[in-house]
C-alpha cells in the first residue's frame, strides 16, 4: 500500500481520541480525522502481511497469526494480527500472509 502524508498530520491540538490505535497521539488530517475510519500509524500500512515488522513476509508472520488465532482484535495490540481488518483473527488473516509470502518492503 501507499502511505497518506495526511496520516498523523492533523493539528497537535485537536483530538485524536476516536482513532483507533496505533494512532500516534495525532489527529489524520482530512475527513476521517479523528473517527474509527482513520487509517492508522506505522509500518503496518507498508506490508500488511508482516506480522513482525522485519519488512518480509515469510513463515514467521503466519505463526504470529497462528498464536493470534480468536483473540480479539480490538484488545490491545490484537488489531496487527488482523491484516484483512474484518474484525477477527482467523484462517482468512493466514491466507492474506501466505498470499503475500516473499514480499518485502521498499
Amino acid at each position: 500500500g501507499v502511505a497518506s502524508p495526511c496520516i498523523d498530520a492533523g493539528d497537535p491540538a485537536s483530538n485524536y481520541s476516536a482513532e483507533l490505535t496505533p494512532n500516534a497521539e495525532r489527529v489524520n488530517m482530512g475527513a476521517y480525522g479523528n473517527t474509527d475510519q482513520a487509517s492508522r500509524s506505522g509500518p503496518w500500512w507498508t506490508i500488511p502481511a508482516d506480522m513482525n515488522d522485519d519488512c518480509m513476509i515469510n513463515i514467521l508472520d503466519l505463526i504470529h497469526i497462528r498464536n493470534h488465532l480468536h483473540e480479539d482484535p480490538a484488545t490491545g495490540d490484537s488489531w496487527k494480527y488482523d491484516p484483512d481488518e474484518d474484525g477477527s483473527i482467523n484462517i482468512l488473516d493466514m491466507i492474506l500472509v501466505r498470499n503475500n509470502l516473499g514480499e518485502r518492503c521498499r
